[in-house]
Parts: structure tokens; C-alpha cells; sequence
């Protein structure tokens, strides 16, 4: 199927469940993208400028767990534009250590800007792109005996229910060696309120950011959505620890998908759950590391204690384990999305 005939499957599958879905992987159009941008830079949308304040704070501490002194691979699928590895590149070539970076991702065009980018800031840096699905990592990343470091940062694991984030972490660890690396940004539990406003903006981006998923059927799938009777509702679920954004319908109506005819109907006030953006405890970041071969080395906070770049270390082999999880999911006047755009969509 080529991308449109997926989009529709996807959107019909959703749509036709019970409750209904949309996954977040779409948010990401040109116009979802200027969006995000917005959101990332609004005050109450706290992840990114946490997540740039622990790596310039605590780039060198994080090395200083790795024998980097005959160089060392750093290896990141969806890296973006790679706002965030650039901190931690510049602080390994800064000491004079050789690094060889590969950053993955399913668009070469995405790589080659991420490369070229790169290569003219750091032309002692090897930037090796590597073109591929995340879930296809094995046998991609070349065994030159280096050690590697594989970074998923942004909050994109908390797009992922608990079991496929397993299974993610299952996949980046079959590709890493014992004794490798692997950094994992996530956000952590705390105020309700706190978090909540960070997915409900005062100045309406993160609304304006779901309708676009509603605007993008219409455009794309030539449906007859009227956005205007739908409400965006976010709300933070404490029992489940997650942040989850909803569009309910505001009454009853029939939504016709012209691209194939058919006839979706809503009950007044029948949610689509968009996304989700789990928070961790710091007893569930060393549960994942245990279920999924790895050891907690350190974990570095913000100044605030909201977010954590947790540094794992792999102990011990599984089988190399294929995910076909579907794809997610990635904020202080920094451009560049937070996370994984083409590989794992979604909001951190």
C-alpha cells in the first residue's frame, strides 16, 4: 500500500473501534509540524527546556561512565534535527575524543539535511545516516569494537503503552553489545496540574494541534469533518500516570470518508482518543532497564526534578526482538522537534 492507502486503513480501522483512536503517528503534517514548533515554546510546556538543561549540565558526568578514549559510536533512531545530540557531540569533540554518529530514520532526505547540518558545524565528525524502520535496527550498525551509545530522548517512550514500550526497549537493546550504552529521556510523575497544562496551553497550539489530525482527514481522505463540532480534551490520569488527549464530539452526526465511501457515525459527546504521554517513578525507569536487559547507571534530573535522562547499561544478550509496535511518538525558544518525528510521532 503506498502512504495514503495506509493513512485511510488506519484512519477506518481507528474510527470504526470501539472506543474510537486516531494514532498521534499522524499528528505530523507541514502544518502539525509549525504547531508543535509553537507548543515546544509555549511556557507551560516544560519537557524540552528540562531535557536542554540536564545535557548542557551534565554532558560530561554522562561520559564519564563510558570509555570513550578510542571513540565511540552514538547511534539515534528519529534523532529530528538533532538539536539535543549536538550537545553531547560537542562535548565528546570539545575533550578531543572521536565519535562516529548514526542517526536513523525511515526519510533519507530528513538524514541528509541532519548530516549536512552536522558535518559544516563539526567536520571532524563522521555522520553515517542510516536509512531505515527503527524496528529493522539489527544487523544495520557496522562492529568496529566501538562502544556505543543509543539515545531516545524527548518523552517519546510515553507515547507507548507499557508493554510496547517493552518491546521498543527490547528492539534498541538487541542492537547494542553487552557493556554498550543506551540514554533514555523521560518525563516524570508530578503535580497533576503541572502536567496537565503542558498538554492544554493557554494559547490553544496543543487544541489547534489535534483539530489539524481532523483537518488532514479532510484534506487528505476528502471527508466532511466539521471541526467546529468537535472539543479537544486533555486530562491527566493519576492511577495510570499518563497525560491523554481526546476530540469529542459535541452531538450526534455522521462523518462521510469520501476516499472510500464510508459513513463514519458519533454518539453526542463519543470521544477519539488521540495520544498518550505516560509519566515514570524512578522504581518504573529501573523496572523497564531490568525487563529489558539493561542496569540503571545514573540518572540526571533538572533543576525541578520534572525530567530525567536516565543512563542504562546493557548486561546481559536477549534474542534480538522485533517490534511492530505502531509508531509514536518526541519544548525555552529552541527550534527543532523534541523526539521522533518520522519514526515515532507524537507529542511528548
Amino acid at each position: 500500500m503506498n502512504q495514503k492507502e495506509i493513512f485511510l486503513h488506519d484512519v477506518l480501522e481507528g474510527l470504526t473501534s470501539s472506543p474510537k483512536r486516531l494514532s498521534s503517528k499522524y499528528f505530523y503534517d507541514d502544518m502539525g509540524d509549525k504547531l508543535f514548533h509553537k507548543i515546544m515554546n509555549q511556557p507551560e510546556y516544560y519537557l524540552t527546556c528540562a531535557e536542554h538543561e540536564i545535557l548542557q549540565t551534565h554532558s560530561e558526568s554522562i561520559f564519564s561512565n563510558i570509555n570513550t578514549e578510542n571513540g565511540i559510536r552514538i547511534i539515534e533512531p528519529g534523532a529530528g534535527d538533532g538539536i539535543k545530540t549536538k550537545i553531547l557531540i560537542q562535548s565528546l569533540l570539545l575533550r578531543g575524543y572521536d565519535c562516529i554518529y548514526n542517526p536513523i530514520d525511515i526519510s533519507a532526505n530528513v538524514l541528509d539535511i541532519l548530516c549536512n547540518s552536522f558535518r559544516k558545524i563539526y567536520p571532524q565528525l563522521l555522520c553515517e545516516p542510516i536509512v531505515c524502520d527503527y524496528a529493522n535496527i539489527g544487523g544495520k550498525i557496522p562492529d568496529d569494537g566501538l562502544p556505543r551509545l543509543m539515545l531516545f530522548l524527548g518523552s517519546n517512550l510515553g507515547n507507548y503503552e507499557h508493554s510496547d514500550a517493552i518491546s521498543i526497549l527490547k528492539t534498541f537493546g538487541g542492537v547494542l553489545n553487552k557493556g554498550d550504552f543506551f540514554l533514555l529521556g523521560v518525563d516524570m510523575v508530578k503535580e497533576p496540574e503541572i502536567i496537565l497544562a503542558a498538554y492544554n496551553d493557554k494559547n490553544g497550539y496543543t487544541a489547534q494541534f489535534n483539530y489539524n489530525l481532523l483537518q488532514r482527514i479532510n484534506t487528505e481522505l476528502d471527508a466532511d469533518i466539521n471541526i467546529d463540532d468537535f472539543l479537544h480534551f486533555p486530562l491527566y490520569n493519576p492511577v495510570q500516570q499518563q497525560a491523554e488527549s481526546y476530540l469529542v464530539s459535541k452531538k450526534e452526526q455522521n462523518v462521510l470518508i469520501g476516499a472510500s465511501g464510508d459513513t463514519i457515525h458519533f454518539n453526542q459527546w463519543e470521544p477519539i482518543h488521540t495520544e498518550i504521554s505516560r509519566k515514570y517513578t524512578p522504581e518504573k525507569i529501573q523496572e523497564m532497564a531490568e525487563k529489558s536487559g539493561f542496569k540503571v547507571v545514573a540518572p540526571y534530573y533538572d533543576m525541578n526534578s520534572f525530567y530525567c535522562c536516565s543512563l542504562w547499561e546493557k548486561k546481559y544478550e536477549l534474542p534480538y526482538f522485533y517490534s511492530n509496535s505502531p509508531g509514536i511518538t518526541n519544548a525555552c525558544g529552541v527550534s527543532g522537534k523534541e523526539g521522533v518525528k518520522s519514526l515515532a510521532t507524537g507529542k511528548n
